[in-house]
């Protein structure tokens, strides 16, 4: 570790001395931080029901597209999720989120209650 007394420059002495006090305070802040975000990583990697219905999402897809050339995906851009509403169907104010919402409802009631598994994303996406 290299002495104060050893920097040749006042000001970079001065903002050495700065750093020092400064970083344990910002390391703990930053820990919660970082928990959070490992706590919502692990959620999503661990909510059975996301994935489900990611899944059906993704199946979905692929039958609307069948055909086609993007007809056998085997996956799409999270991006793609906000599109959801604007694929519409032949029924009155009916979209593609409200089918997936309606067939997830169908197949699982309980895929419906997957934000309350994740109850550290909405935080960590501040």
């Amino acid at each position: 570790m290299l002495l104060l007394t050893e920097v040749p420059s006042y000001t970079q002495r001065l903002e050495l001395l700065v750093l020092q006090e400064e970083f344990f305070p910002r390391l703990s802040a930053l820990r919660g931080s970082i928990q959070t975000l490992t706590d919502a990583a692990t959620e999503l990697l661990e909510c059975e029901e996301l994935h489900t219905i990611l899944h059906l999402i993704l199946s979905t897809g692929n039958h609307l597209n069948s055909g086609g050339y993007a007809g056998s995906a085997v996956g799409f851009r999270i991006a793609s999720l906000l599109k959801l509403p604007d694929t519409k169907a032949n029924e009155p104010g009916m979209d593609l989120l409200h089918f997936v919402a309606m067939e997830a409802a169908r197949m699982q009631r309980e895929l419906l209650d997957f934000p309350s598994k994740l109850p550290h994303v909405g935080p960590a996406s501040r």
